[in-house]
């Protein structure tokens, strides 16, 4: 039996983020992952509010947040816990060296592999599009055999998004990566990460970038949490040096991950890797310990309380085999859905309203402890964080890492 004060159950952005902060407060503290994840898919940016009630971009994250609806789980935590949240992260990142740049009193303009711009927070600083805004020459470069990155597309919508009184160039880099398929933004990421990839890669550059561009590239710039490439990229160009957003995998999520695990590991949290939790047991509304599955046996863990972060539908933690059967098969939290089969979804996919289906999760009480159908605390030492949550709909709000941030920080100070 594995004793710990709190155990994480889950290894995408709200679990690695409860466990920091957990530990963070001196908690001996225990991560359970079955897989990677949301990072592959997860673009590093930290997502507060853009879209709180329809498709309109509100005027800041934090005025997007004082309109939505009491059920939200921003509005039961409270714009203190936001601030603090927000705070801890930013401290988090330039700790690791890695600092991110933004507020929650202004949005953030990243550039997406479309060309369009898209409104964030937090930001890395690799991906901060304001640049397209204040500069007039703007380098768009490609890589032949990158599947998904076209410039072409890319200047067209830029050029809508910013007019066409900039000066736009194109260039497409050859590589020297031969392995017979399509090649990702990782293969040239690491390919960038050597000196002979960097060199043959600049040399093609310096023919097309005039001084006092900003050179926008797709996701590239190393796989490592630092910005040594970008720094000497800029150096050795003479002009700024931009990152898009992109299609999986993301490099900057895999960054993210990076960072935070290696956070974890300063702070002596132990982490287990491919253990499935496939049971708890419960008394008296306590969890008193979890059973893991691995390749090898199963193993059971006590801990004074555990977070659950295992990402709602995308991730498994929340399963439906008969509409309207939904379960969370860890603990059996209960899941509710109360319209008709057909009120689960808007008529259309992409409309200008949230979708019913994306705001089905768990209910919680302020301290992210979940709750019954009456309304009372069904599990009291058990917190549900990130996209098992009930009430938002990260995908049309532009939401969902920072709904994971604050989730995550209030649950851990909750213990």
């Amino acid at each position: 039996m594995i004793n710990s004060d709190v155990i994480v159950i889950g290894g995408g952005f709200a679990g690695l983020m409860a466990a920091a902060v957990s530990a963070k407060r001196g908690k001996k503290v225990t991560l359970l992952t079955y897989g990677s994840g949301s990072f592959p898919l997860n673009s590093g940016l930290i997502d507060i509010m853009a879209r709180p009630t329809d498709d309109a971009v509100c005027a800041t994250p934090v005025e997007g947040i004082n309109e939505l609806p009491a059920e939200h789980p921003y509005k039961k935590i409270g714009t203190k816990i936001l601030e603090d949240a927000v705070s801890f992260f930013m401290e988090l990142c330039e700790e690791e060296k890695y600092p991110y740049s933004g507020s929650i009193d202004k949005h953030q303009w990243a550039v997406t592999a479309l060309g369009t711009m898209k409104p964030s927070c937090l930001v890395p600083k690799t991906m901060l599009g304001d640049l397209c805004l204040k500069k007039q020459e703007i380098v768009l470069v490609g890589f032949n055999g990158l599947k998904d990155h076209y410039v072409n597309i890319m200047e067209e919508n830029l050029e809508h998004c910013l007019g066409n009184k900039k000066n736009y160039t194109t260039v497409m880099i050859d590589t020297d990566i031969e392995d017979g398929r399509d090649i990702t933004a990782l293969d040239i990421a690491r390919w960038l990460s050597t000196p002979h990839g960097y060199e043959t890669c600049l040399r093609q550059l310096r023919s097309a970038v005039k001084a006092n561009s900003v050179v926008i590239l797709p996701q590239v710039l190393g796989l490592k949490h630092d910005y040594s490439i970008w720094e000497a990229m800029k150096k050795d160009l003479e002009c700024d040096v931009m990152e898009t957003t992109g299609l999986p995998p993301s490099a900057n999520g895999l960054r993210l991950r990076n960072l935070l695990l290696n956070y974890l590991k300063k702070h002596n949290v132990t982490m287990v890797e491919n253990a499935k939790v496939i049971h708890s047991t419960v008394q008296n509304n306590i969890c008193r310990s979890i059973t893991t599955k691995t390749a090898a046996r199963e193993r059971t863990y006590q801990s004074d309380h555990f977070i659950l972060a295992t990402g709602g539908f995308y991730g498994g933690g929340l399963q439906m085999e008969n509409f309207p059967e939904i379960k969370e098969p860890i603990f059996n939290i209960p899941v509710q859905f109360e319209g008709k089969a057909e009120e689960w979804a808007n008529e259309k996919l992409f409309s200008n309203q949230k979708q019913p289906f994306a705001e089905v999760g768990i209910h919680t009480d302020q301290q992210m402890r979940p709750l019954d159908v009456e309304g009372n605390c069904f599990l009291n030492n058990v917190f549900v964080v990130g996209r098992n949550l009930s009430g938002y709909d990260f995908c049309f709000e532009q939401s969902g890492n920072g709904v994971a941030l604050v989730s995550a920080y209030q649950a851990a100070m909750s213990l």
